[in-house]
């Protein structure tokens, strides 16, 4: 099964979460488990390469706190929404739940979760 990591960098970034070191880490654990796994630290321009993806993991901050806040392109939104049409899973660790609002707000929407202190956000196409 082929996965993107989407890591929090740039406006994506805080200074809670360490990104940087945490993606690697879940990468690690998708491989154990038998995952084709491939990291990238541009979360806008991983919506876009999300064909052939089957499982896309957001690990990733809260744009609206960067000092670049705004909207996700519209090749991100589009790329997302093409994703979720075609039905690629989606996970979304702990502050993720925020991270794509504006790409997830223009997809279908981002349902939340917390089950035992972890965190995990479903999203859904529109219907």
């Amino acid at each position: 099964m082929k996965t993107l990591i989407a890591s929090g960098s740039g406006r994506y970034a805080d200074p809670w979460h360490p990104y940087d070191r945490t993606s690697p880490l879940i990468a690690e654990v998708l491989s154990t488990a038998g995952f084709e796994t491939t990291i990238d630290d541009d979360v806008d321009q991983a919506m876009t390469r999300l064909d052939g993806v089957d499982l896309l993991i957001v690990n990733a901050g809260d744009p609206w706190r960067s000092d670049q806040p705004g909207d996700a392109p519209c090749a991100a939104i589009d790329g997302l929404a093409a994703a979720l049409e075609r039905g690629v899973g989606v996970i979304a660790f702990h502050a993720a739940l925020a991270a794509d609002m504006s790409v997830s707000a223009a997809s279908g929407g981002m349902g939340n979760c917390c089950v035992r202190d972890i965190h995990c956000s479903i999203l859904a196409p529109s219907e």
